[in-house]
């Protein structure tokens, strides 16, 4: 899988190119798209990207986002990301995202000792 974010959209010169690119090079991966903009989802559903990365957004804007993209021919796997809740995990899925991210399950969670100690008798 190629995930295309910013950075990359940037470099590449938009959306269109980088997901031509990302096609040459990654023969037959799926190419996901990060988008933070109704232009960039857009460009990414016209380009041919198998799945949108709808980032920072709320959940309205995803459900909106959600609309436009079952629309196209080929609609992508939609995935909702950027500062989600547990507590908020829910509104995204009936917004219509097929995945929500929820980056605090690894990066913030508390650690938990489970070591185990043995003793000889």
């Amino acid at each position: 899988m190629v995930l295309i974010k910013d950075n990359h959209l940037r470099l590449a010169g938009g959306v269109k190119v980088a997901v031509a690119a990302a096609r040459q090079g990654a023969h037959g991966l799926t190419i996901e798209v990060e988008v933070e903009s109704e232009e960039e989802l857009r460009q990414a559903i016209a380009a041919g990207a198998d799945r949108i990365l709808i980032d920072n957004q709320t959940p309205e804007t995803v459900g909106a986002w959600c609309v436009i993209a079952r629309k196209a021919t080929r609609s992508p796997f939609i995935e909702a990301s950027g500062n989600m809740l547990l507590s908020t995990v829910r509104a995204y899925a009936l917004a219509g995202a097929d995945a929500v991210s929820v980056g605090s399950l690894t990066h913030s969670v508390r650690a938990a000792d489970v070591s185990l100690e043995l003793f000889p008798r």
